[in-house]
């Protein structure tokens, strides 16, 4: 597939068509660029469940800590 990429502000942007963000399962406006072996690599920014309620764990775990380093 072929597409334009177009001026937008100093940038060039690529647009990606409805189907495009279907296919990919975009619900937001972000998505995951990647540079694999010469290529550019677009995929829907996924969250683990696991990193996720680590990261809770760990807030909750030390929020006292890291409000005394936040001084």
């Amino acid at each position: 597939m072929v597409r334009q990429i177009v001026k937008s502000g100093n940038s060039t942007a690529l647009v990606l068509s409805k189907d495009m963000r279907d296919h990919l399962g975009l619900t937001d406006n972000q998505i995951e660029v990647t540079f694999e072996r010469g290529c550019i690599v677009l995929r829907n920014p996924q969250t683990d469940p696991n990193v996720e309620s680590a990261v809770r764990e760990t807030l909750a775990k030390y929020d006292q800590a890291f409000r005394n380093l936040a001084k």
